[in-house]
């Protein structure tokens, strides 16, 4: 049978059930390549978090760089020796893996932000956004500017040469390489006893005469190349600084100074600050500083001597190491910034049967915050008539030989200060030494002493009075012995709080044993 056309021929060229079969099937072929591409690009993530959260502390772990696609991604780690994923995958890595702080201090992280222009602000905000994340968790994170067309990765070695990112506002460490540091030799005041631009502790009793050491110390500053009195080598003169609580400079300081054959031109004593035309005296170092290094910019000192230091740390709880350490380090700065030399006087604590550098009144961060500390104590073979200057600590020199000195009156009443010679006792030596002033029952009064002290004002916690106690150099059996010879009594801070201890009162105060 003959069909008549309908008209509609085929084009030529194009069979379309054939070709509609083979797109179709291309497509499906599509599907399942990008699939497969789905699939290993996420099979390759998780090798990456693996790598850089749960791998052994003993297996390398690579530099991470964070880019802003998939594309970029594979093109870096097809060219470089990082690894790298994309913001988006990252960031879901920042939320969704809790354990991603194990990555934190073993990788590098580099975010690389996009070049500015065709709308590439989103994704620079993007990337500071991540870099501060990362920051927060790592403290180790660059960001950097994508290279130009004609680079196609960053060479690995840029993060070894680079300057970690840091995110405004946050304080950044000021790091200098041990390599770049120029070595230099200590430089001295007097060789081998005080170091030139650092602190010198000078601690003794009272009467014993550190105050006029120290002035003994700066007239020899201010003469000509004068030798020391262990015969080192003396200086150029210098200019000198006293700041002085204790001690008038009309009837005490400048005669002392006379006395001691010092240049009065040379030696300055800071009366105070002037704040709207009255003077106010010096009273704390932290609040003071800046007038104290004005006076020393104007006056070009060299040598500053602050006697005693005690006088000038208000509302610094000497006790505590924190404390003290927040209040002297401003004056360790000044000292080296200005490269002067710097003396403090202190006095020894009450106690007694400790080691030497124990004895410092106060924290032992008092010692601890000074380059060289000295003891004046009495000669126990004559302690009427000779004094030591012993060496407490040195951290710059080995140390040196004691002194021993006298004193003389000499016109007007003034005590002169005499040089002796050298002697063999250490501090421990002179200060464990047969003594009136340490024995058994002066060391009980003064603990009463102490105690009642504290306790007038109300009851204390029992904890820091013992703490405090045992900074003044009192033993746990003197510190008990002192609390049953006051009757102190003891009690809780509610039902099961602290202990608190109180002077006794009978009326209304039970007590009971601590």
């Amino acid at each position: 049978m003959n069909h008549q056309s309908d008209g509609t021929e085929p084009r030529p060229g194009k069979d379309n059930g054939p070709a509609r079969h083979e797109t179709s099937g291309q497509h499906s072929r599509n599907l399942e390549q990008a699939h497969e591409d789905l699939v290993e690009e996420q099979r390759r993530r998780r090798e990456l978090l693996w790598r850089l959260k749960e791998a052994p502390l003993d297996e390398p772990v690579p530099d991470l760089m964070i880019v802003a696609n998939a594309a970029i991604a594979r093109s870096v780690e097809a060219a470089s020796a990082f690894a790298a994923i994309e913001y988006e995958l990252f960031d879901q890595m920042l939320r969704d893996a809790a354990p991603i702080a194990k990555l934190a201090h073993r990788v590098r992280v580099a975010v690389v932000m996009p070049p500015r222009g065709n709308g590439a602000e989103e994704d620079r905000g993007r990337a500071r956004k991540l870099a501060e994340r990362i920051w927060h968790v790592s403290r180790r994170v660059f960001l950097l500017e994508e290279p130009d067309e004609e680079v196609q990765f960053l060479p690995a070695d840029i993060l070894d040469h680079g300057q970690s990112w840091w995110p405004e506002g946050e304080p950044r460490p000021v790091v200098e390489q041990v390599s770049d540091i120029v070595p230099e030799e200590v430089r001295w005041l007097w060789p081998g006893r005080i170091p030139q631009g650092k602190l010198t502790l000078i601690a003794g009793d009272p009467g014993l005469g550190k105050s006029l050491l120290s002035l003994e110390i700066a007239a020899r500053a201010t003469r000509e190349k004068e030798d020391w009195p262990d015969d080192a080598p003396g200086s150029p003169p210098i200019n000198v600084c006293i700041l002085a609580a204790e001690d008038d400079p009309a009837d005490t300081i400048r005669p002392r100074l006379e006395m001691l054959g010092a240049d009065l031109d040379r030696v300055f004593i800071i009366q105070g600050t002037v704040n709207k035309k009255s003077v106010r005296p010096i009273s704390d170092l932290k609040a003071d500083l800046r007038t104290i290094e004005s006076a020393i910019r104007e006056h070009r000192i060299k040598l500053l001597i602050i006697d005693p230091i005690s006088s000038y740390l208000q509302n610094v709880d000497t006790h505590r190491d924190a404390d003290v350490r927040t209040a002297v380090q401003p004056i360790v700065e000044l000292a080296r910034r200005l490269d002067v030399t710097v003396i403090v006087v202190a006095h020894l604590n009450k106690g007694s049967g400790r080691r030497a550098i124990h004895r410092v009144g106060g924290s032992i961060a008092f010692v601890a915050a000074v380059r060289a500390a000295h003891l004046v104590v009495e000669q126990p073979q004559r302690p009427q008539a000779a004094r030591l200057l012993i060496p407490l600590k040195s951290n710059v020199s080995a140390p040196k030989p004691s002194l021993e000195f006298k004193l003389e009156e000499r016109g007007r009443g003034h005590p002169r200060l005499v040089w002796i010679g050298e002697s063999d006792l250490s501090a421990d030596d002179a200060l464990s030494a047969p003594d009136s002033r340490n024995d058994r029952a002066k060391d009980l009064d003064d603990a009463c002493e102490f105690l009642s002290q504290e306790l007038e004002a109300g009851p204390q916690p029992a904890v820091e009075l013992k703490e405090m106690l045992a900074e003044e150099g009192f033993s746990r059996r003197m510190i008990g012995a002192a609390k049953k010879k006051l009757g102190i009594r003891s009690r809780p801070d509610g039902q099961a709080g602290p202990r608190f201890w109180s002077l006794p009162d009978p009326a209304n105060d039970p007590g009971g044993p601590d």
